[in-house]
């Protein structure tokens, strides 16, 4: 996942935004390397514990552990599979594709005709904190998985009544959504006005790449006409337009 914009990193070109990731990931690694917490290691560099743990996994996945395929119905094929048997995260799947979370989702919808509407954090999307199931060996305890639940809810649930009380009624909209179609829907084609880095923003949305988080906290990331990308958290989107 793509760090938040600010003043420094609202327009990047797809290569300068893969070199940023790269670096941000390989600072991570070594940091989880000294030892680090996760938390420690959100906090020092900007970001979220999750895009930390995304990251990190993208960094240090083994070869034999990509999946690559020749055309986008294989590749949709071994998505579903992933996801049905092996039952990995979505963000498991991002890391061994290197594909957003958006695109693997229709192409396991391609392969499965079935919506992935509703399959985030805690319902078979993303699980606690990176935590799987165990049903395979290395994998982590039951008791860790609602030990990572339990403690996400506790953080995060203090500080969400009063942020979703600010979000503008375009903001509220998009949070509200889980749907990607229903959340391209909502701002391809439009323009957004956002907050960043104290200052008012505006983008002509001509893609939705992709949608993380959740409420407020979720980011869009999107492009505009000229393949600029931006990330934009919900939360600090004043307006949602069509002109």
């Amino acid at each position: 996942m793509p760090e938040k914009s600010n003043d420094t990193e609202d327009q990047l070109t797809p290569e300068e935004r893969k070199a940023a990731r790269t670096e941000l990931a390989d600072k991570i690694v070594q940091a989880r390397e000294e030892g680090q917490k996760w938390e420690d290691i959100a906090s020092t560099f900007g970001t979220s514990t999750g895009r930390a743990m995304l990251l990190h996994m993208e960094a240090t996945i083994r070869p034999k552990d990509r999946i690559k395929a020749a055309t986008d119905d294989e590749l949709s094929v071994k998505i579903a599979a992933a996801r049905n048997e092996d039952r990995l995260s979505w963000g498991q799947i991002m890391a061994r594709t290197g594909l957003s979370e958006t695109r693997c989702r229709n192409l396991y919808e391609k392969a499965t005709g079935k919506s992935t509407r509703g399959n985030r954090i805690g319902k078979g999307g993303r699980y606690p904190d990176g935590v799987t199931p165990p049903d395979r060996a290395g994998e982590e305890t039951d008791a860790a998985v609602k030990k990572a639940a339990a403690s996400k809810k506790q953080t995060t649930s203090k500080a969400a009544g009063a942020s979703e009380q600010k979000l503008s009624q375009s903001a509220a909209k998009i949070s509200g959504l889980s749907d990607l179609k229903d959340i391209a829907a909502a701002v391809v084609g439009k323009n957004i006005t956002y907050k960043s880095g104290g200052a008012q923003k505006r983008v002509k949305v001509a893609d939705l790449l992709d949608f993380t988080g959740e409420g407020g906290g979720a980011e869009l990331m999107v492009s505009d006409a000229e393949q600029n990308e931006y990330v934009i958290v919900v939360s600090s989107i004043l307006k949602v337009a069509a002109r």
